[in-house]
């Protein structure tokens, strides 16, 4: 067993061949027949590498498509609408006082 600097040597020696691998740059995709065993693969790697440093990663292959876009602009869109709503409801209402007055 080794200890001390040698242990430490050896260590960041693995890391280092861990990061030249194809393995660090394996991704998973939404879908995929194998999604949660590509899953448990991909954090039981990084979990490892990074500690508790994993909100930047992702381990799910960058999807460049309309779709993505629209998940992306979906929470955005809501918004807007539900203010749109909330205008026109206020119009209306203002318009109604008027009308009575």
């Amino acid at each position: 067993m080794v200890t001390g600097v040698e242990a430490k040597d050896e260590c960041r020696l693995a890391l280092d061949a861990l990061k030249q691998s194809p393995l660090y740059n394996c991704r998973c995709k939404r879908g995929m027949k194998k999604e949660k065993n590509c899953l448990r693969i991909y954090w039981g790697i990084y979990q490892h590498l990074q500690g508790n440093d994993l909100l930047e990663d992702s381990p799910y292959e960058p999807v460049n498509s309309r779709l993505s876009d629209i998940f992306r602009l979906a929470p955005i869109y809501s918004e807007a609408l539900a203010a749109i709503y909330l205008l026109t409801q206020n119009k209306w209402k203002t318009q109604a006082l008027i009308e009575i007055a």
